[in-house]
């Protein structure tokens, strides 16, 4: 069997794999973690447990989903997609944090599930349920991702709407789905405490916090405080919102996914780096959350720009002599940049700077296939550098 028709076979078996991964890294798991049974199934406080192992999957699955939406079914993109999600140390530190993540992307698959899909009442029925058990986690996650799962919430009604817009039945469906929906969130928010908040006394730099992506591969293997906060996706800030920017006001195409999510990504970049007036912030719950906690949904923002780009956009949006002109101006970004003490020295602000040199360089240039396949390559090897070791060492 050819490595080709071995890899469609596992991505067309994917939820079965899963299925059987998740019992025999669970079993394995018990015995590796030595946690009790009762902690073993209900917690995720030991890698490989069976609840960890059930959340960890269903991100990875989800993801694939998700993104294989967004990269106009691309498989590899998706597959690479998923791998950068789940394996990212933001995800890899927080998982017992991150139900929101799971639960956005959920929703959102639910949202596209209602107009390519029978069963539409099963449909909104899950979406009323799972939005309400969304205001139940991590508040901080919660608020600062669901701006970004609103925003490609938006581009999937706005995409699929003329799948139903001469049904009046399903019009009335969705809408009642939307507002039962938002109530039902507003009266679990109100109504019932939720006590998965936090309060955060860590120095911060607004603007050097959203490149901490820069420095998550080497956060594994140095003692230092508050790993799980710093900890981000490999998102290649802030260039794909600056490409998606020049794109929209030259090209005009595409603006129905690029305009709402990149208008998402702007919001929170300025909270992160600025904040917004207390009336505001209060308004937008953006109060019950932080600029240490919304840098990784400025990322994900990021993330899902890079991976509209590679897989729906083929023609060409900088020569290579701008290309280069703009990834050195864009490095210039670093020099003023604060980093955590353990690495301002000088060798690690040059490893920072060909990082950032090299996704920024083909990203710029990504109508080329193969500097697509060279990003995704180190998309994916710096997740996994900063990602894979963060649980072998609870581990061993």
């Amino acid at each position: 069997m050819s490595s080709k028709k071995t890899y469609e076979k596992i991505i067309d078996n994917r939820f079965k794999i899963s299925g059987i991964l998740i019992v025999l890294i669970g079993i394995i798991g018990f015995f590796i973690s030595k946690v009790s049974i009762k902690n073993w199934i209900l917690t995720t406080n030991a890698p490989l447990c069976f609840w960890w192992n059930i959340k960890f999957f269903a991100l990875l699955l989800l993801s694939y989903e998700l993104f294989l939406i967004i990269s106009n079914n691309k498989k590899k993109l998706a597959l690479g997609a998923s791998v950068i999600i789940g394996f990212s140390s933001v995800v890899q530190f927080n998982l017992n944090n991150i139900d929101s993540l799971i639960i956005g992307e959920l929703l959102s698959l639910l949202v596209y599930s209602f107009f390519k899909k029978d069963k539409k009442i099963v449909t909104s029925i899950l979406f009323i349920i799972f939005s309400a058990i969304y205001t139940f986690t991590f508040r901080p996650y919660a608020v600062a991702f669901g701006y970004v799962f609103l925003g490609l919430i938006i581009w999937i009604i706005i995409k699929n709407i003329y799948e139903i817009k001469n049904n009046r039945k399903e019009i009335i469906l969705g809408i009642a789905t939307l507002l039962i929906s938002i109530t039902s969130m507003i009266i679990c928010a109100i109504f019932l405490n939720n006590n998965n908040i936090e309060y955060l006394n860590y120095d911060q730099n607004g603007l050097s916090i959203l490149f901490s992506y820069l420095y998550n591969p080497f956060l594994p293997y140095y003692n230092i405080e508050g790993k799980e906060i710093f900890s981000n996706f490999i998102s290649a800030f802030p260039v794909p919102m600056i490409i998606s920017l020049y794109y929209m006001y030259t090209r005009e195409k595409h603006s129905e996914f690029l305009l709402p999510v990149t208008i998402v990504a702007v919001i929170e970049t300025v909270f992160c780096i600025s904040g917004v007036p207390e009336i505001i912030s209060k308004i937008t719950l953006f109060s019950q959350t932080s600029a240490l906690r919304a840098m990784s949904a400025v990322s994900l923002a990021n993330l899902f720009l890079v991976f509209y780009f590679l897989g729906n956009v083929d023609e060409e949006l900088f020569k290579v002599k701008y290309a280069m002109r703009i990834t050195i101006v864009l490095d210039i970004l670093l020099a003023v940049i604060k980093y955590p003490v353990i690495f301002s020295s000088r060798k690690y602000i040059l490893l920072f700077v060909i990082e950032f040199t090299i996704i920024t360089y083909l990203l710029l240039n990504l109508e080329d296939k193969k500097y697509q396949k060279v990003l995704l390559f180190f998309l994916i090897l710096f997740t996994l550098i900063a990602g894979v070791p963060v649980n072998l060492q609870k581990l061993f």
